[in-house]
């Protein structure tokens, strides 16, 4: 065994356990989603937009931007769609002024959740982390296993 697939296994342990670290911190998180409570809050715009990639191309993409409140602060969020088949659903749904429920963290108000399959919230969810870290981990032990096996005996 070779210096760098020692390494390589080393880097892809640490992944793996960064990628445990992550699928925690989801599986609590969703346990204390459950127990969130809920205000309502009002569509402020909503509407289809377009989006530019980094390769100059674009797509369309339904935003819904609301406000709700918790102990008399405003919170500002917003859900999205990337499938041109919910359109019609979310613009029915969520029209500008339109009401619906949110769920919020009590700790941090500022993280709510719209429980609705049709759209989703913006930014990384834990779990997604800790597939990255995983998938990063895999490779690591690949290319650990492929240095080990590729040296002189």
């Amino acid at each position: 065994m070779t210096t760098a697939s020692i390494v390589l296994y080393l880097i892809g342990l640490a992944l793996a356990l960064g990628g445990g670290a992550f699928t925690m911190l989801n599986f609590r998180e969703s346990r204390t989603k459950a127990s969130w409570p809920t205000t309502g809050a009002r569509v402020t715009s909503s509407g289809i937009s377009g989006v530019r990639t980094s390769n100059g191309g674009t797509f369309d993409r339904y935003q819904i931007d609301f406000g709700y409140r918790v102990d008399d602060l405003p919170f500002q969020s917003l859900i999205y769609s990337d499938k041109a088949r919910d359109f019609p659903a979310l613009e029915a749904k969520y029209p500008d002024g339109a009401a619906f429920p949110v769920f919020y963290n009590p700790a941090k108000p500022a993280h709510c959740e719209v429980r609705d399959r049709l759209g989703k919230m913006g930014g990384w969810s834990w779990s997604l982390i800790a597939y990255l870290f995983y998938f990063a981990a895999g490779l690591m032990l690949l290319f650990g296993w492929v240095a080990g096996s590729a040296a002189p005996q």
